[in-house]
């Protein structure tokens, strides 16, 4: 029997001072757990789960949908995320760091082009994108930074064995030539060749990594108002047994009492649970950071120690988790998303469309006759859709058909009971902001082009707040991704540079961990992750070119008589190629500039300082001519020596 199940006191009793007091800690840990895990489940986890039903188009319960044949849920919510989401996380951010110091200027574009390249190689994108979606619908998302080292055993060829004897014999050498009275002290040869390795670490992975974390296996303090002010914060993980008895870095003993005792996840112990097999058990883990002492550890639901003593975090921030928030309500912590707020609208929608289609289907011809008149066959006829099908009738029935058949009267729903379904379209769509024009569909009521300006301004001024949160998020992470990096990196690699084009690479920059130290400002270029509208961008570029022609971006004369334009044409063509068109070797189609003329002669004199040299990239100074007449400038022979 494992030793939980005994008396806890009588168990505590038998503990040393040093650990009482350990048993204390994990004690209050397990009950921040379990306290913020109640207050969650009380208030948060039903709507959250309501939330992403709504989303997945499952507004009315199951009774509800027991209640018609044809219940129908009006995807109201996934359209108004849908809409929404490509607008702020759709494209790869480009990531620009700048120097706090002049020092650091060099090193900043190479952490720039590090942080970039790991964004793109290791698919950060994709993690934090499936935060964002959670930011939108729960109301917030996590992401954890953490770090990935691995190492895998390569067996040495016999060439690298020699080449390490050799080396070591070297090493032995010099030592005996600088102390030959302890030769005596040294290993012999042999010796040396027995303790060369047949196996080497190679070092696999090594890189900051971030990953999307489920909101309901995230715990906080329940007594704070937003993530700055927790005093600890703790993430819930399932652990299969097979991967548990991997950890050798665990307390063995509390192991393998959990392994024996672990039980099946049951449905409700988490929203995830219900998709994990049943037929595996796990054990939950809890990864505790407390904020107040800057301590990590690990310990299970049960068990009488830790898994993971506490020790300093090892990271160079208190804890690796980073908060999309949406939404702020004061003085709470979790915000609210999208869909909080249209969700009783959506269902009063739904139940009336399934109320109509409802009454729709009572809303059929029906027809009334005496049973034995009308058989089987003529009954099927009746019921069939088909044109000029002949009804027959028994003998039966009456001579006058129009006593044997009825039609009886349908009851007509009244029009004004629908009518509250174009109020409810009409508050949704003021509260969620997503109106005709984000959803790219032609609006019902002709608008004139400043109506609908003003329209798609005020709509997109949403989309835009959420486009600046999450590019400080972005940000924000980038700062932990390069600090991770500065701490925990050992093998010197390279990164791709990008400048212009944040998808068209320019070089290969090596790196290593001392290349990017330092502190920087991090910061998220405007729209880069934003969808690349192209006919926007071909306007935009083509607007640049006609403002200026305007004269006043015209060449102005200068005081010494020459011409000083204002704007450089290349670089302005270059540039409406790059962004306006796609063009990415713009440059290519651009002709250099000439090479400055040669300096002007005045009465055969050259310039001071010029005597006997040519001018800079120029040509060089033309001869004196001989006396005599010119030659006519149309002969292509006159001066030639005579043909013998």
């Amino acid at each position: 029997m494992a030793i939980w199940r005994k008396d806890p006191d009588e168990v505590a009793a038998t503990y040393s001072p040093e650990k009482r007091q350990r048993m204390a800690r994990l004690k209050k840990y397990r009950e921040q757990v379990r306290v913020s895990t109640a207050w969650r489940r009380d208030e948060h986890d039903d709507l959250w789960r309501e939330l992403i039903d709504l989303y997945r188009n499952r507004t009315l319960d199951q009774n509800e949908r027991t209640d018609y044949a044809d219940s129908v849920s009006l995807a109201v919510g996934f359209s108004t995320v849908n809409v929404i989401y490509p607008s702020v996380s759709l494209s790869r951010p480009k990531i620009t760091l700048t120097a706090t110091k002049p020092s650091l200027v060099e090193a900043a574009t190479i952490t720039e082009a590090v942080v970039n390249h790991w964004w793109k190689h290791y698919d950060y994108q994709t993690e934090f994108r499936q935060a964002v979606k959670d930011f939108l619908i729960l109301g917030h998302g996590w992401v954890k930074t953490t770090y990935v080292k691995k190492e895998e055993d390569v067996e040495l060829s016999e060439d690298e064995r020699q080449g390490e004897l050799i080396e070591a014999l070297k090493e032995k050498f010099l030592a005996v030539q600088a102390s030959p009275e302890d030769e005596a002290l040294f290993p012999s040869n042999q010796e040396i060749a027995d303790t060369i390795p047949t196996v080497r670490k190679v070092v696999t992975e090594d890189h900051p990594n971030v990953e999307r974390v489920s909101p309901f296996d995230v715990l906080v303090d329940p007594d704070a108002t937003r993530d700055y002010d927790m005093r600890w914060i703790a993430q819930r993980i399932a652990v299969p047994k097979a991967e548990a008895r991997l950890k050798k870095h665990w307390n063995q003993n509390v192991l393998s009492d959990l392994i024996d005792s672990a039980k099946e996840l049951k449905e409700g112990d988490g929203y995830y649970d219900d998709q994990i097999g049943k037929d595996e058990t796990y054990i939950i883990v809890y990864e505790h950071y407390d904020l107040s002492t800057g301590y990590l550890c690990t310990f299970a639901d049960q068990g009488d120690d830790f898994l993971e003593d506490p020790k300093p975090t090892p990271f160079p921030f208190l804890h690796p988790f980073v908060m999309l928030r949406n939404y702020e309500v004061p003085e709470h912590f979790y915000p609210i998303g999208e869909l909080e707020m249209i969700d009783p609208l959506v269902e009063a929608m739904s139940r009336i469309l399934t109320r109509q289609l409802g009454d729709i289907g009572q809303f059929t011809r029906k027809f009334g006759t005496k049973e034995g008149w009308v058989d089987d066959k003529a009954i099927n006829a009746l019921k069939s859709t088909a044109d000029g099908e002949v009804v027959t009738f028994t003998d039966a029935a009456p001579d006058d058909l129009r006593q044997a058949l009825v039609a009886l009267p349908t009851m007509t729903p009244d029009a004004s009971m629908y009518q509250m379904n174009d109020v409810l379209v009409d508050h949704t769509t003021r509260v969620s902001a997503v109106n005709e024009y984000m959803q790219g569909a032609l609006p019902e009521i002709r608008r004139t082009a400043t109506e609908a300006g003003i329209i798609a301004d005020a709509s997109n001024a949403r989309a835009a707040e959420k486009l600046a949160q999450i590019e400080l998020n972005v940000a924000n992470v980038a700062r932990r991704v390069v600090q991770l990096g500065q701490k925990m990196l050992t093998e010197e690699q390279v990164a791709l540079m990008y400048e212009e084009d944040p998808n068209n690479p320019t070089e290969w920059v090596p790196f290593s961990r001392e290349d990017i130290q330092g502190e920087y400002s991090f910061e998220v270029e405007a729209g880069s992750t934003q969808p690349r509208n192209e006919t926007f961008r071909r306007q935009s570029a083509l607007q640049m070119m006609d403002a200026f022609a305007n004269p006043l971006f015209a060449p102005q004369p200068q005081p010494d008589g020459t011409v000083m334009p204002i704007i450089d044409a290349r670089k302005l063509a270059e540039y409406v190629m790059r962004e306006g068109f796609g063009v990415r070797n713009a440059s290519e189609f651009i002709i250099p500039e000439p090479p400055p003329l040669p300096p002007v002669m005045m009465d055969g004199e050259l310039p001071p300082g010029e005597e006997g040299m040519p001018p800079e990239g120029g040509m060089p100074p033309p001869q004196a001519l001989p006396p005599g007449p010119m030659p006519p400038m149309g002969d292509a022979t006159a001066g030639a020596p005579p043909v013998a």
